[in-house]
């Protein structure tokens, strides 16, 4: 389920305070490039402890969403399968009783 799968790429809780403490020590805004400095540092440090990137999280995701759907797709179309089936049925027997 989604709540799984973010989980296993959620932050640890190190870096989320890290992440707030360097946020309190820049004065005025940073720049591009310190956000970009200090997202790599973040990465190379925590990384590791995480299953993958940003992307492969979007990516499993994704999957799991289309998944989910070609399921919905397949339940829809095996319940109108049944019901067009049903209807025949029925018509059968309104025009075998009329017949």
């Amino acid at each position: 389920d989604t709540r799984t799968l973010l989980s296993k790429y959620d932050l640890p809780r190190e870096a989320k305070r890290e992440i707030q403490e360097k946020r309190a020590a820049m004065t005025g805004e940073p720049s591009d490039e310190d956000r970009r400095r200090v997202r790599r540092e973040l990465a190379a440090k925590y990384g590791p402890a995480m299953d993958g990137t940003p992307r492969q999280v979007v990516e499993e995701l994704q999957a799991a969403k289309d998944f989910r759907l070609d399921k919905l797709a397949g339940n829809i179309e095996e319940g109108l399968r049944d019901a067009t089936k049903q209807q025949g049925i029925e018509l059968l027997r309104v025009l075998k009783d009329q017949g």
